[in-house]
């Protein structure tokens, strides 16, 4: 994120707490920004967000109890058959607390992409960045590494259709 960025995300949420009296969960990543992400997943292996430049990348925000969340697993399975040769990279951060029952269910269901897990439920540590509030949420990142689109996965195929199109994936 350009430091002009960061200094306009301060002030609107100043502006916000000044004339709403709300202070904002957190002034997160939104669309055109270049968010960060780096952490070892919970298989060991090193993951950054950077690496993936050249890609289309989804990062979802999930958890084994979300009844939301488990509705749009096999959606999300399916996404990744059908972009995954194409240039998708999807990357999961969890919201459990118990890793075995995630483990267990990222394999039962087929999600075979990295996993970032803390064990911290609505305390992870990934939340307040990114400015997740509610789950399922995920963030399409273009190949520049930008965010193209956030919200909820039902809501994601057609943007995840323009990013394809518009933004070829290397």
């Amino acid at each position: 994120m350009k430091k002009r960025d960061v200094i306009n995300a301060l002030v609107v949420c100043t502006l916000l707490a000044l004339f709403t009296g709300v202070i904002p969960l957190s002034c997160a990543y939104h669309v055109g920004d270049r968010p960060q992400l780096k952490f070892t997943s919970s298989d060991g292996d090193a993951i950054d967000l950077g690496a993936f430049k050249g890609k289309i990348v989804v990062v979802d925000f999930w958890a084994t109890w979300c009844g939301p969340c488990m509705q749009e697993a096999p959606h999300m399975v399916a996404l990744n058959n059908e972009y995954g040769p194409k240039g998708l990279q999807i990357i999961g951060i969890n919201l459990d607390e118990d890793q075995a029952r995630m483990t267990t269910v990222t394999k039962q269901i087929g999600f075979d992409w990295p996993q970032y897990f803390d064990g911290k439920g609505w305390g992870n540590q990934l939340l307040k960045p990114w400015g997740v509030d509610s789950i399922p949420r995920t963030f399409i990142i273009g190949p520049d590494g930008k965010i193209v689109w956030t919200g909820h996965p039902a809501e994601m195929d057609q943007p995840l259709k323009d990013a394809f199109a518009n933004l070829a994936p290397d």
